[in-house]
């Protein structure tokens, strides 16, 4: 930082960064939520379910697949909250009008849904797999929903 004493010249260049800051904000957490932390949780779960190490009392796979899906979320939707606060503070007027943010907020929606859909787990007849592999019909029904909604 420096002081203009005097005869100092003036630029005709107004920087505005306030609203290209949500938009990059946004755009941030979207490619590390998407990108990296949502996938990442997903490997865990497929690629690490044999492993029988445990941590913190669980299975590693669920631990780390918990701890990333939550991060995930949480960081896509700050990225939700950083471009509407973009799209409101005149960053393009209306919100939800093209195919990009329609997409968006749907994703965003079932995406919101997977941590209560998790939560459905411990419902009665959901429960874990028996110990022999077999699934109740509720069982099923769950996995059905929870491995097939990230797939949309």
């Amino acid at each position: 930082d420096s002081v203009c004493v005097g005869n100092c010249a003036e630029t005709d260049i107004e920087l505005s960064l306030s609203v290209g800051r949500f938009l990059f904000a946004h755009m941030i957490c979207m490619v590390l939520s998407w990108g990296f932390l949502l996938p990442a949780g997903v490997l865990c779960a497929r690629n690490l379910r044999l492993s029988k190490r445990t941590a913190c009392g669980a299975p590693v796979w669920f631990q780390g697949h918990r701890i990333l899906q939550s991060t995930g979320w949480l960081v896509q939707l700050l990225g939700f909250v950083f471009i509407v606060a973009h799209k409101s503070q005149g960053g393009a007027g209306r919100h939800f009008t093209s195919p990009h943010e329609v997409i968006g907020l749907i994703v965003v929606i079932f995406g919101s849904l997977q941590p209560l859909n998790a939560q459905l787990r411990f419902l009665p007849g959901v429960g874990h797999p028996a110990p022999d592999g077999s699934k109740t019909l509720m069982r099923r029904r769950w996995e059905f929903l929870h491995k097939g909604c990230r797939r949309l």
